[in-house]
């Protein structure tokens, strides 16, 4: 046999016997189960000292320094952006289901009809873990008087026994209202402080208050 008739031979059997390797690893694969697909968990808003920032803030129509004006970032939000940069981590938003509408008087409208009703507004998910939590700071603003439904809510889904809570709100001009007094009554066994009031018209320049707030929860 010639010298390129045997080289040409044995191309082709190494290439048939590559063939039925490739498709015996094949049927192997097929026959292996998919491995599940691993739940991706939602980000850990608690510090390793266990301190959780959340907050409740409405965008839209809000009062500024200059009257109602649309803000994409609510007040309460603006102050609680400032605490976790001083905390340097990450802030959790409370957020309902059913988002409230950015219309500043219809919103006042459906708060009164929330809280004559005791209403618990449904909270988007996933709620943060609270087993290492040792402090959180919770923010909000005040409607009618007090923290808005959608902060009972959250305060009852997650629980907080034995932690302390560290209040800040903004207000029209109400101070924190009865809003810490009901925070006692949702978490009994909670050590609550007193709460921060900050006017809404100030969230935007409330550096030195955010830095009082974050010292409170890490002295």
């Amino acid at each position: 046999m010639k010298a390129t008739t045997k080289y040409t031979f044995a191309l082709a059997c190494c290439a048939a016997a590559f063939s039925l390797t490739a498709c015996a690893g094949d049927k192997q694969a097929a026959s292996k189960p998919a491995p599940a697909q691993q739940a991706v968990a939602p980000t850990n808003y608690v510090s390793g000292d266990g301190v959780l920032l959340a907050y409740f803030s409405r965008r839209g129509e809000n009062h500024t320094d200059q009257g109602i004006q649309v803000l994409e970032v609510g007040n309460t939000e603006r102050v609680a952006l400032k605490i976790s940069e001083k905390l340097n981590q990450p802030a959790y938003r409370i957020q309902t289901v059913k988002p409230y509408t950015d219309n500043f008087k219809e919103m006042i409208e459906v708060a009164k009809k929330e809280q004559a009703e005791n209403a618990r507004p449904e909270l988007q998910g996933p709620l943060p873990d609270m087993k290492p939590v040792k402090t959180m700071v919770l923010g909000y603003p005040i409607w009618h008087g007090t923290m808005p439904m959608a902060v009972f809510s959250f305060l009852e889904k997650v629980g907080c026994d034995n932690i302390t809570i560290i209040p800040f709100n903004t207000h029209g001009s109400s101070g924190v209202a009865r809003s810490v007094d009901d925070i006692r009554k949702v978490c009994p066994k909670a050590v609550v402080m007193d709460g921060t009031p900050i006017k809404g018209t100030l969230a935007a320049t409330a550096d030195k208050e955010a830095g009082e707030i974050a010292k409170k929860a890490r002295p």
